[in-house]
Order: structure tokens, then C-alpha cells, then sequence
């Protein structure tokens, strides 16, 4: 393990040695682990957060339903940007209703996505809610 030592203030860590690794412009996990004085052995044998495969499938489920309600948003602009290129190309031949269709369906399953999380959410909401009264 990589020795650190304070910086300025005493909460800024920089690496003593020099074989530093680095993934993507980012300290690896170790340096990390160093830096707050942590060997973080309970996340690795899954005490904390469970297995690993589960960590993943729910942050690719948090992922997808946050880039859903971004779309829920963009949908509409893009299909209006594609209204307005179209009226001034071709103002006789509404080649738009082409994407309008496959964006509002995107927008529909999108609006699903993100609605089923808000059921799920304020399910346990609610079920946490119950749980207390008694």
C-alpha cells in the first residue's frame, strides 16, 4: 500500500512514492484506501454493500432510469429542433411524423421506466411508513 501523507489543512492527501497507478486520470482504489485510512475488507467480501453482482445490476438499473427521465426532457426538444428543420427544408413534405413516432415511443417506454421507479420508491415508502406506526 502507497504511503500518504496530509496536505495542507490535513484532509488533501498526495502520494510519497512514486508508482503511482492511475485507470482513466483517476488514483486507483488503493491510493484511496490509504488516503482515508481504510483497507475497506468488509466492501470486498460483500458485508456492506452484497455481492458485487448485484451492486452492478442496480446501479445499470439507476443508470438507465436517470438517462430515462433526462430523455423525458430531451425528447420533446430535439423533436421540436427536427419540426423547425423540417417547416424550413421541406415545409410541403412532413418527413417529421417519421421521427416523431420512434421518439414518442422512446418518450413512452422512458416515462414507464422512470414511473415504475417512482412505484417502487414510494412503495417502500410506504411500506417503511407502516412498519413504524406499529
Amino acid at each position: 500500500m502507497p504511503q500518504v501523507e496530509p496536505g495542507i489543512g490535513g484532509n488533501i492527501w498526495h502520494r510519497v512514492d512514486s508508482d503511482a497507478s492511475f485507470s482513466n486520470g483517476h488514483p486507483s482504489a488503493d491510493f484511496y484506501d490509504a488516503a482515508v485510512g481504510s483497507d475497506r475488507s468488509d466492501v470486498r467480501q460483500g458485508a456492506v454493500c452484497g455481492p458485487a453482482w448485484l451492486r452492478k445490476v442496480t446501479l445499470m438499473f439507476l443508470d438507465k432510469t436517470v438517462r430515462a427521465a433526462g430523455f423525458l426532457f430531451k425528447g420533446p426538444l430535439i423533436l421540436l429542433m427536427l419540426v423547425v428543420i423540417n417547416a424550413m427544408t421541406s415545409p410541403g413534405h412532413w418527413w417529421v411524423k417519421w421521427a416523431a413516432l420512434g421518439i414518442g415511443i422512446a418518450w413512452v417506454i422512458s416515462l414507464l421506466r422512470v414511473l415504475k421507479l417512482a412505484v417502487l420508491v414510494g412503495g417502500v415508502a410506504g411500506l417503511i411508513a407502516l412498519l413504524r406506526k406499529r
